[in-house]
Formats: structure tokens, C-alpha cells, sequence
């Protein structure tokens, strides 16, 4: 046997039985903290009911100090919890590569690194975690100088070798030295492996950009342009994984909140933090947010009812209403309206004659860069701090201060939001009309923004970073609205191309850097790794998106099938059949819209019994046959798709940028279906590849 090969092997087995010695541990630990929290919490309540009737004020710091101990045991259980499940998924791979370098005259080190550090009992890193500053080497170089960089310092050293392993159930499969070369064998592996209904890691195969991006500095507002494909989210998720390994003690997975487009994307996204040995984040929806606080004053159109209408229709106002510059009137309407024009004779509390001038060096100066109701809300605590200090009871400081705010509140006219927002639209020569008995989805936000400005919302104060996905799909006013809920680093991400009106995204996302606050970056990705370069090729040409990169992975040329509404089910049931043979265990049917899509499922689903409808209205989201809309597509990932084309669908520009979305889904396999006649963007492909 190869020497090599042995020493590998032996390594592999010292660190499994370390790994079995630290479960081994953990559960001995495991049990102590069981049975020291039952003792404490059986003492708590022996305390409680010993001085029941006698607790005095050396009783209740007693009972908090109790309760401060039971909290850090349940704490600590929780941690112990964590880690044995970080060690069970390393029993089945403990590292997937490693690095060996030199500093100076010093001897060679080498350094295995997987999901999750592992260190013997002197103190030796048996593994060092992915997210450790040495193991950005891995993904960052090839061999030659390289450098380290600590959060005091830079170091710089030399890589001598990189290699890549191929574990399975504790098991080495193979091994092999690699380089940084974006082609290497263990990219192409994933690339060419089957999609399933969940993301899945790239943690062993992150590339140099990204890494970049994952590693970014946690203060900044990282905006990521990047072209589909080219792993916008699993990026970003790392990044989370990558966040919670350097900010440890400040920050935990609770502290985090990823922006979704929907369920069947968030459920989707759900197993690639805990793949890492995170607990996963919370996903939130910016139409839900907004329910939550207009369910009082209206009654929303969701996101997908708004594209479903934007399709069909035209809209003359959405794209003013979509624009940068409708959020700069509404902001100049409000403060002419709210703030320009206030203005106070006189003030007074309880008999007590208050100094207008100073509210209004207040309202004007000091807190001239917030909100209506914010800068009440701080007047009224500085009023309190200077007129009304003397009171201490905690229930007649907050009188008091209700009080103040109060009757400032009630100098400010035209407080109902909808007739705020009706009164701006009426100064643009527009009007508030409704999609049946529901607010428009733009106008929904228009009503939210003046709701925020004159009587302020509760902010996700505990959310120290935001991750908003699918950028393009969000008006400039809806992140500003994001912006104003969640005062933290964001991750932005998304990719201006998959969207109805590519030019007006394209001119927000320049404009992105205007609304949210702080240090910003702006970084593009503009290589795929998804497609195989047939798909790519027939898309980025259907999207006129010529000079795109995409990896170098070759597979099937592209179906272009012609079908009539008569034989279409039976051309689509064959269509999968083929594909099934072919050992596709995900595919997509993928339609113009989610009426054509119900329509098509509910005929399909009389001739199988295992086809999904994956619309707005599912928890969960499986992915080994459904039938999906081209907006809905949006972020997942199919082995293959059939596109559902007809030149009776497909026309506009706005149709152009559906089919591209469409179009981009599939790893392996694509096939175009078209009912009767070809849509002019199949017949423009042809044409092309015949000149």
C-alpha cells in the first residue's frame, strides 16, 4: 500500500477515535449538568416554598442569583447539545481538506480543516474549522506566498500543498492535490451531482470570490450583484455560519433574519446552517412584516398576486412607483407636510410653562434626522429630564411621559396614514385604487411608509444582521422600509437580470447605497457554476446576456420540442419519464405564470399521482416533480426543466426576462415545450445558431 495512503488513513482513524472520546465526554458532561440543574432547580423550589410568605428584599436577590444559575445550566446543556451533534456529523466526515505551510525557517505544518475544530489533549488543532483564519489559505491560493490575516495582523508564509478528501461514513474514499484551479475535480463533482428538495454546503468547494464575500467585514452593507447561478445565496448563508464562528459571544443564530421570497424558498434554504454545524435563522417574508403592521388600516395584495397582475396588465403608475424617485417624493411630502410646518406657540405640563424654543431647537436641530413620532418620542424624555425629574415612582414617570408625549402628539394634524399617503398620491395627479377589495402591493408600502413616519413601528432591536435575498424584487421604498425595521450590517443579494423590468432594477440597485446606512460595498459575481455551458449558452441567448462566464461542464444540447394542447400532457408525462430514466431525481415544469401552472398541474395530476404544485400557498417544498411559475422558480434548482413555451404567452420583454429566469433553473437537462407555435425569443435562438 501506498505510503502515503497509510499515513492519510492512520490520521483519519486517530482523529475518529478523538472524536468518539469527545462524545464520550460530552455525555459523562452531559449527565453532570442534568443532575446539578434537577439539585438546583429542587433547592429553588424548596427556597419558594420555605419563605413563601415571607420573602423580603435579601429573599429576592437569593431567588434571582437561583434563577441566574438554573439559566447558564440550561444554557450550557444547550452548548453540550450543539456540540455532540457537531461531532456525530464529523464521525462521518471529520475534514474534507488540508493545507500544508511553512513560515519562515520553521518546520512544515500541516493543517486538515473541516466543519469544525477538533483539538487533541495537548492542545493540537486534530481539525481546524473552515470559518479559522489559516483555512482561508485553502480557498484563497495556490501554492507559493501566502498570507494570514488575524484580526491583529497579517502573516505571511508559504503553501505547499493543498489536498482534497473524499470521506463517507468515516471511510476514505480517495484523495488527490489540488489547486485553486476553479475546475478542479471536486467542483465538477458537486456541479455534476443531483439536485435535491434542500440547498445543499459548498463549504468544500467555495470559490475565491466568494470567499471573499463570506469573509467580509461584518460592519459593512455587502451589496451582491451576481449573474444566476453563480451561488448569491449559499454564500450568503455561510457568511451567517462564517459571522457566528468570528463574532462568537456577541452574536448567535437568534440574532440573525434572512428576508425570503416565499416558503418553498425558505424551506429550501433551511438545512444549510445546520450542514454547518449552525442552528438555522429565522426567515421572514417583507410582505408578512407589512401585514403585521397594516392589518388595522387595509388589506394587502401579496408579492405574487402583484407579478400575476404586472403580467397580465398594464400598469402605468408601477413604474414610478418602483422608482427611486418615488421614494425621495414621498420622503420631501412628508417632512413639507410633518415637519417643515411645525410649529408651537406655546407648551405646557401640569400648569408648568414649557420652553417652545428649545422643542423646536430640539424638532429641528438635534433630532433633525429622525422620524415624526421619533422625535417626539426623544422631546418628551428630555422634557421629562428637565422639567420632571424629580419624580421617581415608575409609575408616574411613565404617566408623565405619556402625558407629554400626548399632547405634543395631538399638535400634529392628519394622523390617519392611508389619507397621508391618498393626500401625496392626489399631489402627483395619482389616486389610491384597489385590486379588488385589496391595496395594491406598491400602494401597501406607501400606507406603511407614512404608518413609520408619524407613529413610528417596534424595530427588530435584537437583529444585529439582515440578509435580504432576491434584491431585485424590492422597490426602493421597501428597502428603505427594511432599513428603517432592522438597524444593523445587512447582506444584500440578488441579480438585476431575473426581474420584470431589468432597466428600472438595474437603476435601483446603483441607487441601493443612497438608502441604507453605513460603510457600503457593491461586489458582482459574473460566473455560474450551475448549468451545464448547453443550458447556459441557450439562456444567456434567450436573455441576450452575451458575455456571461459559466463553467466549463459539458452534458446534453437543449430540446426544443413543438407540441399541441391535444398531445401536450402525454408530451410532458414522456418528457419526465425520459428524464427519470436518465436519473434526474428533481424536475421542474416551469410556466409563465401560477394560474398556467395550476391549470397544468390539475391536468398532469389526472395522469400521475407524484406531481407537486410548488405556488405562494405551500409550508414545505419538494422538488422531484412539480410544476412551478418562472417567478416562483426564482433561487431554486431543478436536474432538469421543461420550460412550457407558446408564442401566444411568451412576447414582451417583460415575457423575455421570464423565460430567461425560467430557462436558468436546470443543472443537467432543459427541454422547451412549445404549445402549437414557438414564442419569437425560440425563433431568435435559432436564428442566431444558424448564422
Amino acid at each position: 500500500m501506498d505510503k502515503e495512503l497509510v499515513l492519510e488513513k492512520d490520521y483519519l482513524n486517530n482523529t475518529l477515535n478523538l472524536v468518539n472520546k469527545r462524545l464520550g465526554e460530552l455525555q459523562l458532561s452531559s449527565k453532570k449538568l442534568e443532575d446539578v440543574f434537577d439539585e438546583s432547580n429542587a433547592e429553588y423550589f424548596e427556597y419558594l416554598k420555605r419563605n413563601a410568605n415571607k420573602i423580603n428584599e435579601e429573599d429576592v436577590v437569593e431567588l434571582v442569583n437561583m434563577q441566574d444559575r438554573l439559566g447558564d445550566l440550561e444554557r450550557d446543556s444547550i452548548d453540550v447539545v450543539k456540540l455532540e451533534k457537531v461531532y456525530n456529523k464529523m464521525l462521518d466526515k471529520p475534514y474534507f481538506a488540508s493545507i500544508v505551510i511553512k513560515e519562515g525557517s520553521s518546520d512544515d505544518e500541516k493543517y486538515y480543516i473541516g466543519i469544525n475544530s477538533l483539538v487533541d489533549d495537548n492542545k493540537h488543532f486534530q481539525v481546524v474549522d473552515w470559518r479559522s483564519p489559516i483555512a482561508s489559505i485553502f480557498y484563497d491560493y495556490e501554492e507559493g506566498e501566502c498570507k494570514i490575516k488575524t484580526n491583529s495582523s497579517i502573516l505571511k508564509c508559504n503553501l505547499l500543498n493543498k489536498r482534497q478528501y473524499g470521506i463517507t461514513a468515516g471511510h476514505l474514499d480517495y484523495y488527490f492535490d489540488s489547486t485553486i484551479n476553479i475546475e478542479d475535480e471536486i467542483l465538477k463533482s458537486a456541479l455534476a451531482s443531483s439536485a435535491s428538495s434542500h440547498m445543499k454546503s459548498i463549504v468544500q468547494t467555495i470559490q475565491r470570490e466568494q470567499n471573499a464575500i463570506i469573509r467580509g467585514d461584518e460592519n459593512k452593507n455587502l451589496i451582491v450583484q451576481g449573474v444566476a447561478g453563480s451561488g448569491k445565496t449559499a454564500i450568503a448563508l455561510h457568511r451567517i455560519a462564517y459571522l457566528i464562528y468570528k463574532m462568537k459571544g456577541k452574536i448567535t443564530s437568534k440574532n440573525f433574519v434572512f428576508i425570503s421570497p416565499n416558503n418553498a424558498f425558505s424551506s429550501y434554504i433551511s438545512s444549510v446552517l445546520p450542514d454547518l454545524a449552525e442552528d438555522d435563522i429565522e426567515k421572514l417574508q417583507l410582505d408578512l412584516i407589512a401585514r403585521k403592521y397594516l392589518k388595522k388600516h387595509l388589506i394587502l395584495e401579496r408579492k405574487y398576486e402583484q407579478v400575476e397582475r404586472l403580467i397580465n396588465e398594464i400598469d402605468v403608475d408601477y413604474a414610478y412607483k418602483s422608482s427611486h424617485q418615488f421614494l425621495i417624493d414621498l420622503i420631501n411630502f412628508a417632512n413639507d407636510n410633518y415637519i417643515n410646518n411645525f410649529h408651537l406657540d406655546s407648551f405646557s405640563v401640569r400648569d408648568i410653562e414649557i420652553d417652545v424654543n428649545k422643542i423646536h431647537e430640539l424638532f429641528f436641530g438635534r433630532y433633525s434626522d429622525r422620524d415624526l413620532f421619533t422625535r417626539l418620542k426623544w422631546i418628551t424624555d428630555n422634557i421629562f429630564d428637565i422639567y420632571f425629574y424629580k419624580a421617581k415612582k415608575p409609575e408616574t414617570i411613565v404617566k408623565l411621559k405619556e402625558l407629554i408625549f400626548k399632547k405634543l402628539y395631538a399638535t400634529i394634524e392628519n394622523k390617519n396614514c392611508v389619507k397621508a399617503y391618498m393626500n401625496f398620491l392626489k399631489s402627483k395627479g395619482l389616486s389610491l385604487q384597489l385590486v379588488g377589495d385589496k391595496v395594491k402591493n406598491e400602494d401597501a408600502y406607501g400606507i406603511l411608509f407614512f404608518k413609520m413616519f408619524i407613529f413610528g413601528v417596534d424595530k427588530y432591536s435584537n437583529i444585529k444582521h439582515l440578509v435580504i435575498d432576491e434584491m431585485q424584487d424590492y422597490t426602493p421604498l421597501q428597502m428603505y422600509i427594511l432599513n428603517q425595521l432592522f438597524d444593523c450590517p445587512k447582506t444584500i443579494l440578488g441579480d438585476y437580470n431575473q426581474t420584470l423590468d431589468v432597466i428600472n432594477a438595474r437603476n435601483n440597485l446603483d441607487d441601493l447605497s443612497k438608502i441604507f446606512n453605513g460603510d457600503n460595498e457593491v461586489i458582482e459575481l459574473n460566473k455560474s457554476y450551475r448549468s451545464t455551458m448547453e443550458i447556459a449558452d441557450f439562456f444567456n441567448c434567450i436573455g441576450r446576456k452575451f458575455d456571461a462566464k459559466v463553467v466549463s461542464r459539458h452534458g446534453e444540447k437543449v430540446d426544443l420540442i413543438t407540441a399541441s394542447n391535444k398531445t401536450l400532457v402525454a408530451d410532458i408525462t414522456n418528457l419526465i419519464a425520459s428524464f427519470r430514466e436518465k436519473g434526474y431525481n428533481s424536475i421542474g415544469i416551469i410556466t409563465k405564470t401560477n394560474r398556467l401552472a395550476k391549470e397544468l398541474h390539475t391536468l398532469l395530476s389526472k395522469k400521475m399521482d407524484d406531481i407537486n404544485l410548488i405556488d405562494d400557498n405551500i409550508d414545505g417544498y419538494d422538488n422531484k416533480t412539480c410544476v412551478i411559475s418562472a417567478f416562483n422558480s426564482k433561487g431554486l434548482e431543478f436536474d432538469g426543466a421543461i420550460v412550457i413555451d407558446s408564442d401566444k404567452v411568451y412576447k414582451s420583454e417583460m415575457d423575455r426576462n421570464l423565460m430567461y429566469i425560467a430557462c436558468t433553473r436546470p443543472l443537467h437537462k432543459l427541454s422547451v415545450l412549445s404549445i402549437e407555435n414557438e414564442s419569437k425569443f425560440i425563433k431568435e435562438y435559432k436564428e442566431r445558431k444558424n448564422d
